[in-house]
């Protein structure tokens, strides 16, 4: 369902996106326990890449708990109104969470109801040091390895026990472009990786690790 161009002008991109929020939750409203089925309305790609199966196992026992989610990278490159596709799914999967969100761009646009962006870089300790008590944390930002490590051992000690830290789109981990610096591919330096009191499950494309007690 979409509103006719000449009466969207009437509002400012705030009141737009707005707009956009509701029309997209009529059909979300009928896939909140399905997140798969929920992706769609959104039009996120974790749907096509079956991260959202693979999220539904884990996080279908805790999706009505009070939990602070953080995902590194909204998407829309440069341009301000676009983006947000699986930011905006979460908060309808998960009813009573916060969901925050980080990108290089500013995406305040998306700011709206349960959901916060915050403009910076994934690999910046100063920047990422205001998050913590965290719950869920998906990186899918930038996909270079040093990002992905960077950020990763920045945030990691930020998680609650009990929650999950997971890392998309690790099959690119050794492609060219996305070794910029002298870091190890994503996956080998989880393949690699040792922590206690944790388990790291590895997927097609995906790397899901769980903070036990």
């Amino acid at each position: 369902m979409t509103f006719p161009k000449c009466i969207l002008r009437l509002f400012s991109e705030k009141q737009r996106e707005i707009i956009r929020y509701w029309l997209q939750c009529i059909p979300a409203f009928f896939y909140q326990n399905d997140l798969s089925k929920l992706a769609k309305p959104y039009g996120t790609d974790k749907y096509e890449h079956g991260y959202t199966e693979i999220y539904q196992q884990y996080f279908k026992d805790i999706k009505h708990k009070k939990l602070r989610i953080l995902e590194i990278g909204i998407g829309g490159g440069e341009n301000t109104k676009f983006g947000g596709n699986s930011l905006k799914m979460w908060p309808k999967y998960f009813p009573k969470s916060e969901i925050l969100g980080i990108d290089i761009y500013d995406k305040s646009l998306l700011d709206y109801r349960r959901i916060k962006t915050f403009q910076g870089s994934q690999s910046d300790e100063k920047f990422l040091s205001q998050f913590h008590n965290l719950d869920i944390i998906i990186d899918d930002g930038s996909h270079i390895n040093s990002d992905v490590i960077r950020s990763f051992e920045i945030l990691f000690p930020k998680l609650n026990v009990g929650g999950y830290y997971c890392v998309e789109d690790t099959q690119v981990s050794g492609s060219r472009e996305f070794t910029i610096d002298d870091y190890p591919e994503t996956i080998s330096y989880f393949k690699e990786l040792k922590l206690d009191n944790s388990k790291i499950n590895f997927y097609d494309g995906l790397v899901l690790i769980e903070k036990m007690n």
